[in-house]
């Protein structure tokens, strides 16, 4: 990431107050956050939005990973970062970086910045 400093974040969980929580925390730290409902199109918004990290819990990917995949396949310059489900082994060869559940909410943003250092 060339900007070290987190500007703006896309979120994909399937919770709502999940979500919701990371994207308080995220601006309480000064930080945008966009909440992605769903995964069909979103590769405009990455375009429009120029997030440096895109955040997506691993229930999701099972589901949708080929569209995710087709929807990162032009994209740079983006830190991919998977949230892992409590117990789950999950891996995805796109999202290397990995933020495992349970978390705390008032580390998370700490968690996500060292993970773009």
């Amino acid at each position: 990431m060339s900007d070290k400093k987190l500007k703006q974040v896309l979120v994909a969980h399937p919770k709502k107050f999940s979500s919701d929580t990371i994207k308080t925390f995220l601006k309480e730290d000064g930080v945008a956050c966009y909440l992605l409902d769903e995964l069909n199109d979103f590769s405009y918004l990455i375009e429009d939005l120029r997030p440096q990290a895109l955040l997506i819990h691993d229930t999701l990917l099972k589901e949708h990973g080929d569209i995710v995949k087709q929807q990162l396949e032009d994209v740079e310059n983006l830190s991919l970062i998977m949230i892992r489900s409590e117990g789950s082994s999950f891996e995805s060869p796109l999202f290397k970086k990995i933020i495992q559940e349970p978390y705390s909410p008032i580390d998370l943003v700490q968690k996500i910045k060292s993970l773009l250092a």
